[in-house]
């Protein structure tokens, strides 16, 4: 899919067709007001535009102080004794350190562009995929149109959540399977010694994968 912005629509008017109109009334809920766009810059910012159509870019600013670095989160850590040791070694630096700290805020957009913003979601057990083309002049909305309008029928979301029940069973399955397999009295053993061989091997075929790509482009001059 690669990168995106986000566009939030706040109580800016967007026209709906009628079958979305009578399927939100029906089920009483709204369309999220959050859509995606690739006709910006591409780098997961955030976007705004407020009820008169003005677009707002957020930012983040430097307020001047300083904070440490917030530690990595905690999980339930299975991996061997060398595993930890290693990564420790090589990215625990990090922890602890101070950086600036930011805060957000909105910019008025100067943008001058033609974008399509988009959005798929699941509404009342139905999914609804739907797509605005937006003209923005001087990081003002001038006009909009709808261009793409889709509706799951009752069958195919029926079906889909079917498939998506067994895909979450099968899945629960596997991990039932994995956690019986760490019950065993011999799964530390495996854990301290299987583990690090295939992880210390990886990085060991990775680093000379490297080094040969390295050899075969200064062969090739690039």
């Amino acid at each position: 899919m690669g990168m995106f912005d986000t566009v939030v629509i706040n109580n800016f008017e967007l026209k709906q067709p009628k079958e979305l109109k009578a399927f939100l009334k029906e089920n009483n809920v709204s369309l999220p007001n959050d859509f995606q766009t690739k006709d910006l810059i591409n780098c997961l910012c955030t976007y705004q535009i407020d009820k008169n159509g003005q677009l707002f870019e957020e930012i983040y600013v430097r307020t001047g102080k300083k904070i440490k670095r917030e530690p990595l989160p905690s999980f339930n850590d299975n991996r061997s004794f060398l595993e930890k040791l290693f990564i420790k070694r090589k990215y625990g630096l990090l922890q602890g350190l101070e950086i600036d700290e930011t805060i957000p805020k909105k910019k008025k957009s100067k943008t001058t562009s033609t974008i399509a913003i988009y959005s798929y979601s699941e509404i009342a057990s139905r999914m609804v995929e739907i797509e605005y083309e937006l003209k923005i002049v001087e990081g003002k909305v001038k006009s909009h149109k709808l261009i793409k309008f889709d509706l799951e029928s009752k069958a195919d979301s029926i079906n889909r959540i079917e498939e998506k029940k067994k895909q979450d069973k099968e899945f629960d399955d596997m991990l039932e399977k994995r956690r019986i397999f760490k019950s065993k009295w011999y799964y530390p053993l495996v854990r301290e010694t299987y583990n690090p061989f295939v992880y210390f091997t990886s990085l060991a075929v990775r680093k000379l994968c490297e080094k040969i790509t390295s050899r075969i482009n200064r062969w090739h001059g690039v």
